[in-house]
């Protein structure tokens, strides 16, 4: 018998020994099993079913615990439906997972139409006028997907064979259409990043999770901050600056691709970098609440003894959360509200000098309406 075929027959006799623990179970609710399907109408008995497995089955949450870490780490397969188990890293010690949802952007599978393009354009050129109004220049930033930038080295062969679907993905759809109708600056550091993670060892998002280390925010930092004129510009990283890291950047949430494979508290984590003093600045921190997670759903205030007195407010999903320290160590001040909590209001109470919109490539720039912040 070849490998192959004896980790089929392994994987076969584990998924009967899940089966004949699941009847173990089942035997174990019989009688009030046999209560709720004697008294459910006929035509309610598949709903009824779905309730009863959703509400009475013991020990449910712990079964499905314990069936993705027999897939995790004894099968060693991705357990859930939205993550890709992708390849090892070059030193051969992590491997890479990816969020399925983003192959969209990546084999360039969906598209803008013409009529949403214009209507993200407006959108976004409403906002512009808005900050136009108070004399202060508008960027939008685009953070890439993991996908984006370690896919075509991480992805299984069998993504890699197939062809892309458009010459564009949606997201540099969006981008050329903004910059040739629309006086927008649009800043979507995809090259960059590409060209940052061939070129180093360390990793530039976490291997068990979508978002971007530090070290990937400091290069998309850098990106932002070289189309602002006169900003203050970031040193290049060097061995003494960077410190291992292993936790989440979120750490009320844990590894979100942890979380979807069933394995939250059980993985804890994951070799990852932070960048110390760049630049030599001292930042202070002000948010709503001192809780991580309600800051990231509020806003965050970072002020410096930066040399460039300007207020940057900088309008954010979760990755803007990596670029905030290099920001607010560049200029005097950073508002940071989260996308939801922020409102149009907020350009006439804080009056930034520099207005920057920040979402990741794989949201919708048609979420973007600023009736949303009226």
């Amino acid at each position: 018998m070849n490998i192959e075929k004896k980790r089929k027959k392994d994987k076969r006799l584990t998924r009967k020994a899940a089966l004949w623990c699941l009847a173990g179970l089942l035997l174990l609710s019989l009688p009030v099993v046999i209560k709720t399907f004697t008294l459910a109408p006929a035509d309610e008995l598949p709903a009824v079913l779905d309730y009863y497995l959703e509400e009475h089955l013991p020990l449910k949450n712990r079964f499905i615990t314990i069936n993705s870490f027999v897939d995790y780490f004894i099968l060693g397969d991705a357990p859930g439906n939205d993550v890709i188990k992708g390849k090892k890293d070059i030193a051969g010690q992590d491997r890479w997972y990816f969020y399925k949802p983003t192959l969209k952007d990546y084999r360039h599978t969906e598209s803008y139409s013409e009529n949403d393009l214009e209507r993200a354009a407006g959108y976004l050129s409403e906002l512009k006028e808005a900050c136009d109004g108070i004399g202060a220049p508008f960027i939008l930033f685009i953070a890439p997907n993991k996908m984006t930038v370690y896919g075509d080295r991480y992805l299984p062969d069998h993504y890699l064979s197939q062809e892309k679907a458009a010459p564009l993905s949606r997201t540099e759809q969006l981008v050329s259409y903004l910059r040739e109708n629309t006086e927008i600056h649009v800043v979507f550091p995809e090259n960059e990043l590409k060209k940052a993670a061939e070129e180093r060892t360390e990793p530039l998002f976490y291997h068990l999770d979508t978002h971007w280390n530090y070290l990937g925010g400091y290069y998309g930092a850098k990106s932002l901050l070289r189309e602002i004129p006169k900003a203050e510009q970031l040193p290049d990283v060097t061995p003494d600056m960077l410190s291992a890291q292993s936790g989440p950047m979120f750490r009320w949430n844990g590894f979100d691709l942890v979380n979807m494979m069933g394995l939250e508290g059980i993985i804890t984590e994951d070799h990852s970098w932070k960048i110390e003093n760049c630049p030599e600045t001292t930042v202070s921190y002000e948010t709503k609440d001192a809780s991580g997670y309600d800051a990231f759903y509020t806003y965050a205030r970072a002020s410096s003894d930066a040399r460039d007195d300007r207020k940057v407010l900088m309008i954010r999903d979760s990755f803007g959360t990596a670029i905030l320290p290099y920001l607010g160590a560049c200029f005097r001040e950073v508002y940071s509200p989260y996308s939801a909590y922020y409102r149009m209001d907020m350009l006439e109470t804080e009056r930034p000098d520099i207005v920057i919109l920040e979402f990741v490539e794989r949201d919708d720039a048609l979420n973007y309406d600023p009736e949303r912040w009226r």
